[in-house]
This record gives structure tokens, C-alpha cells and sequence, in this order.
């Protein structure tokens, strides 16, 4: 059962961001991106705390076509100060009144948690910004993420 709640908020701190450029996503390895992210936050006298966040939204071009942009994210023990140019960092991040569910079960089956969100939503008149959280957290045999939608 994928249960939804109201009026939740995500609040991460010393995170690490890394956008990824959508004109690649053929060649895309998600791997690839967190573990450079990981040697990046170590190679800072850093740690990682915390499960992968990944951000993803829509966003509206100039010529009226939409693009999805994705960002990595990463909580770090402490700060990380003198940044390179591919990397942001936000000491705070806190996202409020966000509709909320945490789906557990296989991979293939997640996006049903996403529709179930839009479907509570709809039916309850409420509408829903195009930035979606997802928290991958650690699960031995299923996939296991706690969701965020920022209400509109």
C-alpha cells in the first residue's frame, strides 16, 4: 500500500548539488555521477551523511518545449567551502508543505508512487509545483524512497 500525507517538509543541510545536463541522458549513468560526488566530498576532508536525493523538474524553454532538468544531491558531515565551477552547495535546504508518500517494493512498480501523489492531489483540488524529491534510502530486497512534491 502506498500511503500519501499532507503538509510534510524536507530539510537537508550541508548539501552538496550537482546538476546533470539532460542532452545526455542516453549515455546517463546515475552511478557514475554519485560516486564522483563521493570522491569530490572526500577529496574535501569531508564526509557523506545521509541517502542520495535526487531533484528533477520541468522546465519551460524560450521556444515553448519543456526540458527536465536533474540534480544530484549529497549531505556532507560539514560544510565545503571554494567549490568548483560543476558543483553548488547550499548549507540549508528546506522544502515546506510537500505532499508525502514512501514507496517500498520493486523498481519497475515506483512510478506508481509519483501517480498515486498526483492522483491524491487532483482529487483533493490541490496543486502541485513541477519539483520532485526523491530519497533513495538503503533496503536489502526492495527499492525503498520517500517521495516530496512541493504543493503549489
Amino acid at each position: 500500500m502506498i500511503e500519501v500525507s499532507n503538509n510534510k517538509t524536507l530539510k537537508l543541510s550541508n548539501v552538496l548539488i550537482k546538476k546533470y545536463e539532460t542532452d545526455n541522458f542516453n549515455n546517463f549513468d546515475a552511478d557514475k555521477v554519485i560516486e564522483q560526488m563521493k570522491s569530490y566530498i572526500k577529496s574535501k576532508g569531508n564526509s557523506v551523511i545521509g541517502p542520495v536525493i535526487q531533484m528533477s523538474k520541468s522546465v519551460e524553454l524560450n521556444d515553448g518545449r519543456k526540458e527536465l532538468e536533474v540534480f544530484y544531491m549529497l549531505q556532507c558531515s560539514n560544510p565545503i567551502h571554494n567549490i568548483d565551477n560543476e558543483y553548488s552547495f547550499k548549507n540549508a535546504l528546506k522544502v515546506d508543505n510537500c505532499m508525502y508518500c514512501r514507496y517500498t517494493g520493486p523498481e519497475d512498480k515506483l512510478s506508481l508512487a509519483y501517480e498515486k501523489i498526483y492522483i491524491v492531489a487532483f482529487e483533493s483540488g490541490i496543486e502541485l509545483d513541477n519539483e520532485v524529491y526523491s530519497i533513495y534510502l538503503k533496503n536489502d530486497n526492495e527499492m525503498m524512497v520517500d517521495i516530496f512534491i512541493k504543493k503549489d
